[in-house]
């Protein structure tokens, strides 16, 4: 009487003698010093998987007919503890090929695909994680922070900033191969705004202390997928929203001022006239961009003016009207690509509302990805017995110790931090006699 097929579930050590019906998941070569292997990742039908060995004696037989997505029949194997320092599934044994193994029925079964198990940023960063098994994430690249693409003294490096969807940041390093396929396909990238989604399997998560964990690819385990056309890229790339969007605005995104006062100039060119009653020859440009932004679902309007805007494009407003006329890009009301850089990205705002134009301008903001992150921690009570809003500080006592708790559970202040915000950037200052500056 033929043997049964068994689930991958019921595997144990107490026989060899196993018959499964298997569908590969994932493949991968592993080379030593004296010798070259692959090795398997694969799945029944009800998407239980299990790590598969197969040594070297055995790999010129079933390397050619064992492909990723492949169904077949696999019988009789020796059976091993899963006890590597960083597992492959979480399956309590692993199956190592003998030579009394067996593969057939290649292709006649029918399994569907694997449903993933992709592991929430916030799942890592709250520390509910299994710190010995391998991980799959999906994140959409937010910053390339830092790039070893030489060889040199150095391995091949790239270390990124992904985001998800809940706006939840983890940084990402990328080393040897996985490197210059990052470059290269950043490089050949068509439309500069389309996001960047990232998803790496079987990726391993290094703790780093008081710190976010770090997710980094093992050396020849891990599998990287960049905007491939995959359902989890697919969906993810749905569902993904930019942190903002551009407005457009009847004056363009720069307006002419006085080097004397912010009074805005009256004229399309020299000689510029002004409401105090002067004139200027002098054509100095200013930045007044209109954007909406997201956070969680909601959106508002906002005006970016010169200095944050200027840093945040690394440019001035004069030097974006001098790239403007040098590309012949004479209209005014036109928006130059570059401005798109600021799109999909994640900064902390300090705001100013001005109820006379109900319309809020943004006077500082913060792009270190640490600080926002504390800023988004919770609320803190302060020595008062007061629980105060993140969102509504106290009008009166603009810099009342408003508190939030970090990520490592200590309390930090931000009033020095957002002090230097107090001040429109739209604002001329002077010094008094004092020698100290006040806003006019």
């Amino acid at each position: 009487m033929a043997r049964p097929f068994e689930m991958i579930s019921d595997i144990n050590d107490r026989k060899e003698l196993w018959k499964i019906v298997i569908k590969m998941h994932h493949k991968w070569m592993v080379t030593t010093a004296s010798e070259e292997y692959f090795e398997m990742v694969v799945f029944d039908k009800h998407g239980h998987d299990i790590h598969v060995v197969v040594p070297t004696v055995f790999k010129q037989t079933f390397d050619s007919i064992l492909s990723v997505n492949v169904t077949c029949t696999m019988s009789t194997f020796q059976i091993q503890p899963n006890d590597l320092m960083f597992k492959h599934t979480n399956h309590k044994f692993l199956l190592k090929f003998t030579g009394g193994t067996t593969v057939g029925d290649i292709g006649k079964h029918k399994i569907y695909d694997k449903i993933s198990s992709l592991t929430p940023f916030a799942d890592l960063i709250s520390g509910k994680w299994q710190r010995n098994v391998l991980c799959d994430g999906i994140g959409v690249v937010d910053e390339v922070s830092y790039t070893q693409s030489h060889m040199g003294g150095k391995k091949p490096q790239v270390n990124l900033v992904l985001h998800d969807l809940g706006g939840n940041i983890l940084n990402y390093t990328l080393w040897e191969a996985y490197v210059m396929e990052f470059l290269e396909y950043q490089q050949k990238q068509v439309d500069s705004t389309k996001p960047i989604v990232i998803i790496l399997r079987y990726a391993k998560v290094k703790e780093q202390g008081k710190f976010p964990p770090a997710v980094t690819n093992t050396y020849n385990v891990t599998k990287l997928q960049i905007n491939e056309d995959i359902t989890d890229i697919n969906e993810f790339i749905k569902r993904y929203t930019p942190n903002y969007k551009l407005l457009a605005s009847e004056h363009g995104l720069c307006y002419t001022t006085c080097h004397q006062c912010p009074q805005v100039a009256k004229g399309k060119r020299p000689s510029f006239f002004y409401r105090v009653g002067h004139q200027s020859e002098a054509e100095i440009w200013r930045y007044k961009i209109f954007i909406e932004v997201v956070h969680e679902g909601n959106t508002a309007k906002f005006v970016l003016w010169d200095r944050e805007a200027a840093e945040l494009l690394d440019t001035s407003a004069a030097q974006m009207q001098a790239t403007m006329i040098h590309v012949r890009i004479t209209d005014p009301l036109e928006f130059p690509l570059s401005l798109d850089s600021m799109l999909g990205k994640k900064f902390a705002f300090k705001v100013k509302w001005d109820p006379r134009w109900k319309s809020s301008s943004i006077v500082l903001f913060i792009k270190d990805n640490h600080l926002i992150a504390m800023l988004e921690g919770p609320i803190a009570i302060n020595q008062e017995g007061e629980i105060t809003s993140p969102h509504v500080p106290d009008p009166a006592n603009p810099k009342s110790n408003v508190k939030r708790m970090s990520p490592d559970g200590s309390i930090d202040s931000f009033v020095n931090l957002i002090a230097e915000g107090d001040l429109s950037s739209t604002k001329v200052k002077k010094v008094t006699k004092q020698g100290k500056k006040t806003a006019v």
